[in-house]
């Protein structure tokens, strides 16, 4: 689950240049996962839908049509190997980034997940600024950033993220 972590120096504050929000899929089988995920994609413009499982995410992704598709690997129902294979199988699933959001180094092996056919890879736990470059590299968008509010509370938007772990 994602707990919160140190914060930067700079936080991101919104997408840069977006024509419109960004459509972002969620996937993770871990609920408070998926909530502090939408939460911080929200707080900085994207449009987020999740769903608990590969299979919902493939439904998804075929009636909503995400710019994006952030991955857990390890799921119950269909993992997301198999999802991201059919989700890319799928008209315009080529061309939509997916980035594996993993959480085990002795789980998923790197290479394993980036031959399901990912285009960029974070492990949990991790960090925001670490996250929000991924998306960027694997989506090609840009963030505004700002410095943060020394004074500001502990809060996901202002700070660094949560760190992803499952037990």
């Amino acid at each position: 689950e994602l707990v919160p972590g140190m914060r930067p120096a700079r936080r991101v504050l919104h997408v840069d240049g977006a024509d419109g929000p960004v459509r972002v899929l969620s996937v993770d089988d871990k609920e408070i996962n998926r909530v502090l995920l939408r939460d911080m994609l929200e707080k900085v413009g994207f449009e987020v839908r999740d769903a608990a499982d590969g299979a919902e995410a493939v439904r998804i992704f075929e009636s909503w049509h995400p710019q994006l598709v952030l991955m857990d690997m390890r799921m119950p129902v269909m993992d997301g190997y198999e999802a991201t294979r059919r989700i890319k199988a799928l008209p315009g699933g080529a061309d939509t980034p997916v980035v594996a959001v993993t959480a085990s180094a002795f789980e998923d092996d790197e290479h394993e997940v980036l031959s399901a056919g990912v285009d960029g890879y974070v492990r949990k736990p991790f960090q925001w600024d670490d996250f929000f470059a991924e998306v960027a590299r694997a989506t090609g968008l840009r963030f505004v950033q700002g410095d943060e509010d020394r004074n500001a509370r502990a809060d996901p938007a202002s700070g660094d993220a949560p760190d992803a772990t499952e037990p």
